[in-house]
């Protein structure tokens, strides 16, 4: 093999091992950008989510606090004890007015101090009930309940006071369409993600709030706690957790992050299939193979060139030796540059030369 063989062989491999590490390493770093980009995408939607259901309980806040603010149901509600009969139709009438006013409550009901109903406007189930004990001075959500229609609503306490004083308790059921709604909207999930609200409505039972992406009905997924899967559990528990390879209650290798709704006893999942987002892992991977093929092409034809560039000047010495030895002794190398190449041609000439003056001087004795 000659030295332009070797050379090209040389470059044409250092080319595709230079190429097969680099791809390899841009090929690992590309996937893990991509996954990590994701994971991100998953948790900032999470974040948003939670962001927009906590704006709707403010809201819910805000309604429930103008109707406990107005100055004439809270004294006909002090007076409640004393004169039953006549204070109970004009609460009602006041319920009846926030209630038409207002599309979010389903019905309002009121509580005197000692746990009396005063009165109630509207027919949603369940029966009013007193709530013992307040975290929250204004509204607080205590819990939801499932509608005739597979629908859901949020039960909602508010106290009652005048003149700094505990004088009763409102209760308000709530809609919640504006909070599935946001659940419902998949977009940024691809074609398998989902968000959902999931929540222990009954003891030993987890209950999903509203039809799921992939679900032929309208029915309200309802899990054991026996058959809860740990990402139910994780969500519920009030930890914010980004999960990979977790399993849902498909059995799918999801990846997906949760969100504790702060003082609402929900928690919020969003996810998306594993074999999604590594399949669009595996299509960048077959991108980068195609693209690698072509590559190794181009390098494979750069290195016959730069090889065959790179071992002219030796042939043209080889060449040059091979015709002084066929007898063209006044043949003298090429001598360009300053490279090792021109530097052995230069060596090779003074020897040359050298050796036909030795030559004439030998043939100048007698």
């Amino acid at each position: 093999m000659d030295i332009r063989t070797k050379l090209i062989f040389a470059c044409v491999a250092v080319s595709l091992a230079s190429m097969l590490i680099m791809g390899l390493f841009m090929q690992r770093e590309a996937s893990d950008m991509l996954g990590n980009l994701t994971a991100r995408q998953l948790d900032a939607l999470a974040s948003a989510r939670l962001e927009d259901i906590e704006i709707i309980r403010q809201a819910w806040r805000e309604e429930a606090l103008l109707v406990t603010s107005r100055t004439a149901l809270r004294e006909l509600t002090a007076e409640h004890p004393e004169t039953p009969a006549a204070v109970a139709s004009r609460v009602m009438r006041i319920l009846e007015d926030a209630r038409t006013s207002v599309s979010i409550f389903r019905r309002l009901a009121v509580f005197d101090r000692g746990g009396a109903l005063v009165a109630v406007s509207g027919d949603a189930a369940p029966a009013p009930r007193m709530h013992d004990g307040f975290e929250d001075t204004e509204m607080e959500v205590t819990g939801f309940v499932l509608t005739e229609d597979n629908g859901l609503d949020a039960v909602a306490h508010a106290p009652l006071e005048l003149d700094g004083r505990r004088i009763g308790q409102l209760e308000a059921i709530v809609d919640t369409r504006r909070i599935l709604d946001i659940t419902r909207n998949y977009r940024g999930l691809g074609e398998t993600g989902e968000m959902y609200l999931v929540a222990a409505l009954v003891p030993g039972e987890l209950t999903v709030l509203h039809p799921l992406r992939g679900q032929a009905s309208d029915e309200l997924l309802r899990i054991p706690d026996s058959e809860a899967t740990a990402l139910m559990r994780t969500a519920l528990s009030g930890a914010d957790q980004l999960l990979r390879g977790t399993v849902d209650y498909r059995g799918e290798r999801v990846w997906a992050a949760t969100r504790k709704l702060p003082k609402l006893p929900v928690a919020l999942v969003v996810k998306i299939d594993e074999f999604e987002e590594l399949g669009v892992q595996q299509e960048l991977r077959s991108r980068y193979r195609e693209v690698a093929l072509s590559v190794a092409a181009l390098a494979i034809l750069g290195g016959a060139l730069i090889g065959t560039w790179l071992a002219r000047p030796i042939q043209k010495l080889s060449e040059t030796v091979e015709r002084i030895r066929n007898g063209e002794r006044s043949l003298r190398a090429e001598v360009k540059g300053e490279d090792e190449v021109s530097f052995l041609a230069e060596r090779f000439n003074e020897l040359m030369d050298d050796h036909q003056d030795q030559r004439r001087r030998d043939e100048k004795r007698p």
